[in-house]
C-alpha cells in the first residue's frame, strides 16, 4: 500500500481492496530520515508497528486513526532489529 497522507494521529491509504470500515488493523511504516538518526541509530531507518480503526473508507482507499500505543524498532544491517520503546 501506498501512503497519501499521514500523521502521528492516522494516514490515509490508497487500497484496492480496501478492509470494511470499523475493522481494527495493524501494520508496520518503515521510516528513513535524518531526523531518525538519534532515534534509529546511524542508518536512520525504523520500522513503526502500530494499530488503528478503519474510520472511512472511499473509492481510492482507507483512512485509519491510529492507537496511542506503538513500538520503534531501529533497523540495522542485515534487517536485525534493536526495540527502542
Amino acid at each position: 500500500m501506498e501512503t497519501r497522507d499521514i500523521s502521528s494521529a492516522g494516514a490515509y491509504l490508497y487500497c484496492s481492496q480496501p478492509p470494511v470500515e470499523g475493522s481494527q488493523v495493524s501494520m508496520d511504516l518503515l521510516i528513513a530520515s535524518d531526523a531518525l538518526r538519534k532515534a534509529a541509530g546511524e542508518k536512520g531507518r525504523a520500522r513503526i508497528r502500530v494499530r488503528g480503526k478503519v474510520i472511512r473508507v472511499d473509492p481510492e482507499g482507507i483512512a485509519i486513526r491510529f492507537e496511542n500505543k506503538y513500538k520503534i524498532t531501529a533497523l540495522e544491517h542485515g534487517n536485525r532489529e534493536t526495540g527502542l520503546l
